[in-house]
């Protein structure tokens, strides 16, 4: 199916949440517009959403509910403050939950929800948020043992309790830079794994415990 053949447009995001509900987001980079489209028979017909309140990279656990991380006032240059938003009617209204005030280098970049109540965002300058009551409230980590440089990517969790994260550890001349923070108790300790590359690790995927994936800009041999 074609989305979208505006010019300037780009395929940003797509996620499915079963056989037949899912959703995805296209960006203008001329026009700094952003876009939603859902689909509800499995991807054979895709409707624009008008929906209120604003959007970006997001997360849904089931067919009404999603989070998403967005400037408050979106992809404003002159704008620091960040935003997580939530729906509960499959993406027609967003409201916000919380707002990073005052820093322009803690972008968000990575959202990701295990269930209806456990979610977590990164992004730049350390920045680590985990919330258990559904973004209602978010708590920031700071034993990950990264400094606040640090620019984290991406972030996957099987469960509660079971995630990793895709980051470096912000310290300058470090070597091995890149890591991925492990933790099996829902981020109350966390142990580094040094993976096989020099660049950014921008995606995260683990079948179980032991099995998993992640891709980066550049990989090295050992």
């Amino acid at each position: 199916k074609i989305l979208s053949t505006t010019a300037g447009d780009m395929g940003v995001q797509i996620q499915f949440v079963d056989d037949n509900n899912g959703w995805a987001f296209v960006f203008n980079f001329s026009s700094m517009k952003e876009s939603l489209f859902r689909t509800t028979d499995g991807g054979n017909n895709w409707n624009p959403i008008t929906f209120n309140g604003v959007f970006g990279i997001f997360y849904f656990v089931d067919a009404s509910n999603g989070w998403s991380i967005t400037r408050y006032a979106p992809y404003s240059l002159s704008t620091p403050e960040w935003s997580i938003t939530h729906t509960n009617d499959g993406g027609l209204n967003w409201t916000v939950q919380y707002t990073d005030i005052g820093n322009t280098d803690a972008n968000f970049l990575a959202i990701q929800f295990t269930d209806l109540n456990n979610g977590w965002v990164v992004g730049d300058s350390a920045k680590i948020l985990k919330t258990t009551d559904g973004g209602n409230n978010w708590s920031q980590i700071t034993n990950a043992g990264i400094a606040t440089g640090a620019r984290s990517k991406c972030v996957f969790f099987l469960n509660a309790a079971t995630g990793w994260i895709g980051t470096n550890d912000g310290i300058i001349n470090e070597d091995p830079e890149r890591v991925i923070l492990h933790t099996t108790n829902g981020g109350a300790s966390w142990t580094k794994q040094y993976p096989p590359t020099s660049g950014g690790i921008f995606s995260i995927f683990y079948w179980d415990a032991n099995n998993g994936w992640f891709t980066s800009e550049e990989c090295v041999n050992n």
